[in-house]
């Protein structure tokens, strides 16, 4: 094979890894700054006090559900997460119903089911995994049997939490108001902080607190989807559409793009962040990978099957539709970037036979791949990460400096997925089913030989990255430093489970102050 062929080749599968990188990450960067604007707008209102309305008064209190699903979760999970809270609602007892659907096997539900009855919660219990968590919901909204029964509905509004979120007591009546300001809603999310207890989940906390402020200020303007937890519905909403869609791999996300299309009588959810929840991180690399597989994958599959009656429905707004988009690119551009690029350029190298024609296509793609790293690590930080972070000092939030202490860690854990969020990709893609109930294992990290079993799970991202790390040694030295960190994130996160604290730290959002419109008062 010729020198020029060879360099063709390489010449013509660099411009397209540089378009696309570049193209994608200047999308990236230019939805943070649209919305970093907002953040610094004098107009501006960071904790939505403002908008939080008042309080309804006690004889408006509606009668509400606070739906768990569960499947296998440890006692302690439930009893110390959402169970816990929705006990300590200050809502009227009268007016509240605590469900609890359940499908665990044999053997794991039995003491969570004699506690529920202890504490006065409506336990519902199936056999089998058909349907996944949508099926649980379904059956708590009463549009699916269990045992030749329907449960009937106690109320019209619906508050959706995992087995571990903890909220706080006054959740409800926070949230309440949006639905009497607008009775169209179908729904109202609320954001969670990441909270967790070794240097992992805290780093991966750290990663989140860009997200959750982008996220929030750009559904004021594009679209808002649903989420499995810290919603709170209406029935009403989902009975038009037969209930969650059990087919699907991510039935919130499904949900609300098919609520959004079908109907012109309900408007455009709402998302706040004047209302925390606790949303535990996976203890470890293990969890997380099979949570963001999950997601990635129910969250392509569900653009593949639901976003064209989305873009085709008149009565959406062009800015809702192009949000939608930007939504759907995100994990494919991390795919993209971490797994893709990287395979697709060295493929080129690797197909030469003559060594030194190898070498000079091994640079071409290591010069490639410094680059994607570049330009999509760099942008993120200074656009979505570090301006946050001066808010929030401003705020005088404690998240700030936790943002800070972890903002190298939080790079390298941001990176760890890249493999499973690959697989999700192609999964979404291309149809390949999952077991729809692949649930996030809960509870306590097994400590027995926790360093070969580190080693036994994440085999594949240590060998990846030690490929990297290798490559840029003896290839190309003078790109070491960054090509070598895309690397070690996928060498050094898995370990990073195993140092533990004490006190674990967690995000916050700015605390909301006291202000007559949060106090009960009749209207």
């Amino acid at each position: 094979m010729s020198s020029s062929i060879v360099s063709k080749n390489v010449f013509e599968i660099s411009p397209l890894i540089w378009g696309v990188s570049l193209g994608s990450a200047s999308l990236s960067s230019l939805l943070n700054l649209a919305v970093l604007t907002d953040f610094f707008s004098p107009a501006a209102n960071r904790n939505d006090v403002e908008k939080s309305k008042p309080w309804l008064a006690p004889a408006e209190l509606p009668q509400i559900t606070i739906q768990i699903p569960c499947r296998n979760e440890p006692l302690d999970v439930v009893q110390n997460g959402s169970l816990k809270s929705a006990l300590a609602l200050n809502y009227p007892k009268d007016k509240l119903t605590i469900q609890l659907v359940d499908n665990s096997e044999q053997g794991k539900y039995e003491e969570l089911a004699a506690y529920c009855e202890e504490q006065g919660v409506h336990f519902i219990h199936r056999e089998g995994r058909d349907g996944g968590k949508a099926r649980n919901l379904n059956i708590g909204l009463g549009l699916w049997p269990v045992n030749g029964q329907r449960y009937e509905p106690q109320s019209d509004l619906y508050f959706l939490v995992d087995a571990d979120i903890t909220f706080e007591p006054d959740t409800l009546q926070k949230l309440l108001p949006e639905f009497k300001a607008n009775p169209r809603l179908p729904f109202v999310v609320c954001e969670a902080e990441s909270s967790g207890g070794n240097l992992f989940t805290d780093a991966i906390a750290a990663t989140h607190l860009p997200r959750l402020y982008r996220r929030t200020n750009t559904e004021k303007y594009g679209f808002a989807n649903s989420t499995g937890f810290g919603l709170l519905y209406n029935r009403h909403a989902w009975s038009e559409i037969q209930g969650w869609p059990e087919d699907s791999i991510s039935e919130d996300w499904a949900a609300s793009m098919t609520i959004r299309a079908r109907s012109e009588y309900w408007t455009k959810g709402h998302r706040v962040n004047y209302v925390r929840l606790s949303d535990p991180v996976p203890a470890n690399l293990e969890r997380y990978k099979i949570q963001q597989a999950r997601w990635v994958q129910g969250t392509l599959e569900n653009i593949r099957w639901y976003l064209w009656p989305l873009l085709k429905a008149k009565h959406i707004p062009w800015n809702e539709k192009v949000d939608v988009f930007f939504k759907a690119w995100g994990y494919p551009q991390q795919a993209m970037a971490q797994v893709i690029i990287p395979l697709i350029t060295v493929s080129s190298g690797i197909s030469v036979i003559d060594n030194y024609l190898l070498l000079n296509n091994a640079s071409a793609w290591l010069q490639s791949l410094s680059s994607v790293v570049s330009l999509f690590i760099i942008p993120f930080v200074l656009l979505a990460g570090v301006p946050i972070v001066f808010l929030k000092i401003k705020q005088g939030s404690e998240s700030a400096g936790h943002y800070f202490r972890h903002l190298l860690t939080g790079s390298l854990a941001g990176i760890s997925a890249g493999l499973a969020i690959t697989r999700g990709v192609g999964k979404g893609l291309f149809g390949a089913k999952n077991a729809l109930f692949n649930v996030t294992p809960k509870g306590n990290v097994p400590q027995e030989n926790a360093l070969l079993r580190t080693f036994q799970k994440n085999w594949k991202e240590i060998a990846f990255g030690s490929g990297i790390v290798l490559s840029s040694i003896f290839l190309l030295p003078g790109y070491l430093g960054l090509v070598s960190f895309f690397g070690l994130g996928f060498i050094i996160t898995p370990f990073m489970s195993l140092i533990k604290f004490k006190k674990s730290e967690k995000t916050d959002f700015p605390k909301q102050q006291e202000t007559q419109a949060d106090k009960p008062h009749d209207m």
